[in-house]
């Protein structure tokens, strides 16, 4: 993976490489190995996969680098960081979103460094409340607002060179793309035995309406709710090929190839499952955004500059590359004593 690590890291562009073919070969190591070994058993794999991996490296060479920071993650950097105050209530909460972690325990109990960096992820969302706000110059009470806020801190990572970790944010983002496409192929196979359940219960539907036709319930008045009329026959048919089309589409050749083709697919568009965007808020102290109307009638306003990651259709996450100091760091939370603890209360 060192080839990896060069890249991802920044310290050399791709073309700096010998060739592009080992720069390929390393993403395409890293998905097959993540995914299932078989499909090196596909005639040419690699040749199909080489564009997209470059495509991926590409793309995630450029959503790193999007990433802001190194930011400082100390109370005092609280203090003098409107955007910290933003994204946590009080300084402590840095502490125990970093102490909380236990590959943060790990990484600074293994290294003399004094801090450690990691990406940090907090969700954002955004409630209606009724708050006083300034409307027409004037302060009127209970006017509904919306207030932003950020939790569920999530700390991924943790490593002791800025470097490190920005290389292995993008070996994770590799291995989530090889997941979505291991979870693609599930979905098809869930997707072809459901077909298959429909297109027997499909043809079953259908002898009933020819046998319906063929029998004396259409000419009589007590005809059972199976019978069917000749559209209604018709469209059943209509349904079924329409459903033996699906499942041949599902299943055209063997299970590794439709697998290979997936991988294909998903590393040849990432920014589809995977991106980073620009998110700049107007809030004031309380975390109230702030409208421009509002902001034209005097009131206090801070644009919240932030980056915000997402996953296919999940977030958006909040994402910095913090700094967090050790002195900082407090112990490790012990469950099993805390339990004790709690019973013998």
């Amino acid at each position: 993976m060192k080839l990896l690590d060069r890249l991802f890291g920044g310290r050399a562009a791709r073309g700096a490489a010998k060739d592009d073919d080992a720069v390929a070969r390393a993403i395409i190591d890293r998905v097959v190995g993540a995914t299932d070994k078989r499909l090196k058993l596909v005639p040419g794999y690699e040749r199909t996969l080489r564009a997209p991996a470059l495509a991926t490296l590409e793309y995630l060479r450029g959503l790193i680098r999007a990433l802001p920071g190194p930011v400082d993650m100390s109370a005092g950097a609280w203090r003098d960081d409107r955007r910290l105050r933003a994204l946590f209530a009080r300084p402590d909460d840095i502490a125990a979103a970093f102490s909380g972690d236990a590959s943060v325990q790990r990484c600074l109990a293994g290294s003399p460094a004094p801090h450690c960096f990691a990406l940090l992820g907090l969700e954002r969302s955004k409630r209606q409340v009724f708050a006083p706000a300034l409307v027409g110059g004037a302060v009127q009470a209970e006017v509904a607002r919306e207030v932003v806020s950020f939790g569920k801190p999530r700390v991924l990572a943790p490593g002791v060179e800025e470097t490190a970790i920005r290389v292995e944010i993008g070996k994770l983002a590799v291995d989530y793309l090889a997941r979505l496409a291991l979870a693609q192929m599930t979905a098809d196979q869930d997707q072809k035995r459901e077909l298959e359940q429909e297109r027997a219960l499909l043809r079953m539907r259908l002898q009933l309406a020819e046998r319906s036709q063929r029998g004396l319930a259409s000419g009589l008045a007590d005809a059972p709710e199976s019978a069917a009329l000749p559209q209604d026959r018709a469209a059943l048919a209509r349904e079924l090929r329409d459903n033996e089309q699906a499942l041949a589409k599902l299943a055209p050749t063997e299970l590794m190839t439709r697998f290979l083709e997936i991988l294909r697919d998903t590393l040849a568009e990432p920014a589809a499952h995977i991106r980073v965007e620009p998110c700049v808020l107007a809030v004031d102290d309380m975390n109230f955004l702030v409208t421009d109307a509002e902001r034209a009638a005097g009131a206090a306003a801070f644009d919240l500059d932030l980056r915000e990651l997402w996953l296919d259709t999940r977030g958006p996450w909040t994402a910095l590359v913090g700094r967090f100091p050790r002195d900082e760091l407090r112990p490790a939370e012990d469950a099993v004593a805390n339990a004790e603890r709690y019973l013998q209360v």
